[in-house]
């Protein structure tokens, strides 16, 4: 028995009704060959609440039905990251709600926290008599000493959770959340510090936030995963396509043309322990309609292992790219300054 880490998994707003009609399991179906009896993990992008409750809400603001967390058990879900920028939009109710559904249901969680010690406290999960620890980052609602919110990324967070855990696992995988949206290039901050977490003794890194593929490379014999994509997620709606396009977008912030195909798109992450060795595949996955998300066909595959293969080669060798990379990173720099946040 392995693992498998899948794409992000936002369950309300427009994809809400698609898992109504069709549930987890039908939707799921065209992965189970695959994933096979791994155990899966994924990063949760919005708090479960009691929808019953709200009457109105920002578009902006991800949320899940709660019953929805039984539909995960029982499809494998043994642990989902929190560490994102929407688990915090329904304040801390919504994430106390979150953890004590998933807890309901035997779903581990880590990422965030009532407090910075809660934020970065891993989920274990036992595999082959082997214990593979679980980190999850991200860059807003940072949590302190006593205040809620996500393990950070961009203080001595990182640093202390990695030293802390490392030595009582046999693997520890990262899950961090951040980048820019549509694009399929890492932040070089974020390079810099996923690079870090293998030096502190990270055996894998699979990123998320950027609602697409983006590049991925080899760093000490480690695997890093910049972002997997989003395996569910409204993207198909015009309402989504219309908030990506928006003055407040990544997208018209940093001078990026979206491309909407590449939010079709996901990695699987395969995680296997042979011989005593972490051994990890991907797997592209195609969800085009928002509920049938299918592995590539062996044809389309290799197609898209090119262009992949290219996007990787351009991670570390075009100038072109590095210097979009730079711009992009000055201007969120800048933004960030103008909005108080640095």
């Amino acid at each position: 028995m392995g693992l498998v880490i899948l794409g992000d998994i936002m369950l309300g707003r427009n994809q809400a009704p698609l898992i109504e009609k069709y549930g987890i399991t039908k939707i799921l179906s065209g992965l189970k060959e695959i994933i096979g009896k791994r155990k899966i993990i994924a990063n949760l992008e919005c708090p479960l609440i009691n929808i019953k409750n709200i009457n109105k809400y920002n578009f902006s603001k991800l949320f899940g039905n709660e019953i929805l967390a039984k539909q995960l058990s029982d499809n494998g879900f043994v642990a989902l990251s929190l560490a994102n920028n929407h688990i915090f939009d329904f304040g801390i109710d919504g994430l106390v709600n979150t953890q004590s559904i998933l807890k309901k249901y035997s779903i581990k969680y880590f990422g965030a926290g009532l407090n910075k010690s809660a934020s970065i406290k891993p989920a274990i999960i036992e595999l082959d008599s082997y214990l593979v620890g679980l980190l999850g980052f991200s860059f807003t609602n940072p949590a302190e000493q006593k205040k809620p919110g996500v393990a950070f990324l961009y203080d001595d967070t990182v640093d202390v959770a990695i030293k802390r855990l490392k030595n009582e696992v046999d693997f520890l995988i990262v899950m961090p959340h951040s980048g820019i949206e549509l694009y399929q290039y890492p932040l070089k901050r974020d390079q810099e510090i996923y690079k870090k977490m293998v030096e502190l003794g990270a055996d894998l890194i699979v990123g998320s936030q950027s609602h697409c593929i983006q590049a991925m490379e080899t760093y000490l014999n480690k695997n890093i995963y910049y972002s997997t994509g989003d395996l569910l997620f409204d993207h198909f709606h015009e309402d989504t396509k219309s908030d990506f396009s928006s003055d407040l977008s990544h997208a018209k912030k940093f001078s990026i043309k979206p491309n909407f195909s590449l939010t079709q798109y996901s990695l699987l992450i395969n995680i296997d322990i042979l011989n005593g060795d972490l051994v990890v595949q991907h797997h592209p996955v195609c969800n085009k309609d928002g509920y049938n998300p299918t592995v590539l066909s062996s044809v389309k595959k290799k197609i898209w292992m090119k262009e992949f293969a290219l996007t990787n080669y351009n991670l570390k060798h075009s100038v072109i790219i590095d210097k979009e990379r730079s711009s992009i990173e000055r201007k969120l720099m800048q933004d960030l300054k103008n909005r108080g946040v640095l």
